[in-house]
Formats: structure tokens, C-alpha cells, sequence
């Protein structure tokens, strides 16, 4: 099989990679199908990229120690019957930990944040500004409160004392459950 193709203008032979003709400038006969599979190639190279992204964030967070946020819950000390001096306990367990909490999406565990959706300075400067639009700002401010995970922002946390939130914290930390 011959590499090269006749130009229709000038009969000119020209090599099937080329798009126009070396001779004449004229537009060969096969080089949208050329072009169609330049944007074919370059469309495949990236979703490979992207799918190896995707596989790279994966595999961070996957491998991103979440136990690195507990040394940040306060440890109950043990109480010593003898009489000797308290002691903190061995390493935490957060299972049975009294209000604490764990992040359905994150895994993170400790106390939930408060957050809300508006910003208190803009509703202080529309409450001096113009009276009724403060308000109105100020109680859908208000109205948009929530308590979430410290890390992400998630409202999706469950209390660790909760079947729930022992079965969260099984998937999360199955080495200190062990």
C-alpha cells in the first residue's frame, strides 16, 4: 500500500499526513478524516490523564492517615482506685468518647462547628444601611445555621456513641478497633 495520495487539483502526489498540498495549497481529500483523528488522540490522551488523576486523588486519600486528627480530642484521664496519681489513659479509642462526634463524608472525628451561610459584617452593614433588606438578611442568615464537621464542612455527622457512629468508626480506623 502506497503512503501517498493524489492532490484532485494538480495530480500531485503528497504523503497521507499532510493536510494541504505541496504544490497548489489546495485541501487534500483525506485531511478532515486526518484532522478527526488528531482530536480523537488528543481527546483519548486526556481522559487518560484525567482517569489518572482521579487514581492519583484516590490513592492519596486513601492513603491519608485521618487518625492524624486525633491527638486533637481531649483524653479522659483515668481515675487510679489506689490512690496514686491520674494517669492518662493508654491510646485513645474513640468509641464510647462522651461528645464527640464523626464525619460520615471525612471520617473526621471531634467536636461539630457552626456554620452558616451569610456573613454577619454584610448584615451589619445592610441593617445600618437600609433597615427592612438587614433584617430580611439577618433572619435568612440566621435560618442557614448548621453544625458540621470541623474538616470538611459536611453537615453529615453522627454522634460516635451511636450504632451508627461505631460502624463509622469501624470503617474508618479498623486497625485500632482490632
Amino acid at each position: 500500500m502506497s503512503n501517498q495520495g493524489q492532490c484532485p487539483k494538480c495530480s500531485t502526489q503528497n504523503e497521507y499526513s499532510k493536510t494541504v498540498c505541496d504544490m497548489c495549497g489546495a485541501r487534500l481529500p483525506w485531511a478532515s478524516a486526518l484532522e478527526e483523528d488528531r482530536k480523537q488522540k488528543i481527546a483519548a490522551e486526556k481522559v487518560a490523564e484525567d482517569a489518572k488523576r482521579q487514581l492519583a486523588q484516590a490513592q492519596r486519600a486513601s492513603n491519608t492517615n485521618v487518625v492524624s486528627s486525633l491527638p486533637n480530642i481531649p483524653r479522659p484521664l483515668a481515675s487510679n482506685p489506689a490512690g496514686s496519681p491520674s494517669q492518662k489513659t493508654p491510646p485513645f479509642s474513640p468509641i464510647g468518647a462522651a461528645g464527640n462526634y464523626i464525619c460520615e463524608s471525612c471520617g473526621m472525628i471531634g467536636k461539630p462547628r457552626k456554620y452558616e451561610a451569610g456573613n454577619d459584617w454584610l448584615g451589619c452593614v445592610l441593617g445600618l444601611a437600609l433597615l427592612i433588606p438587614g433584617l430580611i438578611y439577618m433572619m435568612w442568615n440566621a435560618s442557614t445555621r448548621y453544625q458540621g464537621c470541623s474538616s470538611c464542612k459536611s453537615r453529615a455527622i453522627i454522634d460516635l456513641n451511636s450504632p451508627k457512629g461505631q460502624m463509622l468508626v469501624q470503617h474508618y480506623y479498623p486497625a485500632e478497633n482490632s
